[in-house]
């Protein structure tokens, strides 16, 4: 056993429940003194929770401290062994760092994918693609996806369109090569490509992005 004058007690253990029970001096089992809130580790933190809960005392800053440390640094902890001090206090603010942290992730990412997207939406802006509209960091991330899509639908449907005409053009030409008496000349004349480019995107690209 050990007394002590409270004055030479943590704060925190000077308004502890048991610490209430003397008047000048405290007695207690030596293996519960407590002379430092410094923790380092997870075997530091509930050596220090199991004092704090013999002096029965509210939890410190520097629990939430570590608490905090720990959710940054991916730190894992388990309080099974604490289910009759603090417990619920503890897993609560430890549920709630989480939440915290998932949505600090995602707002960080979000702000990376808008980034990047606004910066796809420049460029087009910057080759006199006419845009819906002006977008910035505070524009709607799926408004942004959208548009980018329609450009990239519109641009798939024009090569696909370019591409056509080209294979016909030289399908035209080998005949009349091979064949002299077969002229194929003019034969992509009165097709319109934009057409041809769409008709094709909808027969091969559309079903195939649905399955």
């Amino acid at each position: 056993m050990e007394t002590i004058d409270k004055d030479g007690l943590l704060e925190c253990l000077k308004q502890s429940k048991f610490a209430e029970q003397f008047d000048n001096q405290v007695t207690f089992p030596i293996k519960y003194k407590l002379n430092s809130l410094k923790i380092t580790s997870p075997t530091s933190l509930y050596t220090i929770l199991d004092k704090l809960r013999f002096w029965m005392c509210d939890l410190p800053k520097e629990i939430y401290s570590y608490l905090i440390f720990a959710e940054n640094n991916r730190v894992k902890l388990d309080f099974s062994n604490f289910k009759d001090y603090c417990h619920e206090t503890l897993v609560g603010y430890a549920k709630k760092l989480k939440y915290f942290t998932k949505f600090r992730e995602y707002v960080k990412e979000n702000k990376s994918k808008k980034h990047i997207l606004l910066m796809k939406l420049y460029k087009l802006k910057q080759e006199e693609y006419c845009l819906s509209q002006n977008y910035d960091m505070s524009s709607d991330i799926e408004e942004m996806q959208y548009e980018l899509n329609i450009y990239k639908s519109h641009k798939q449907r024009e090569q696909i369109g370019d591409m056509s005409m080209y294979m016909l053009d030289s399908f035209a030409k080998l005949v009349n090569y091979t064949n002299p008496n077969i002229n194929l000349d003019g034969l992509t004349n009165n097709i319109d490509k934009n057409k041809l480019g769409d008709m094709l995107y909808k027969m091969y690209i559309t079903p195939n992005k649905k399955n």
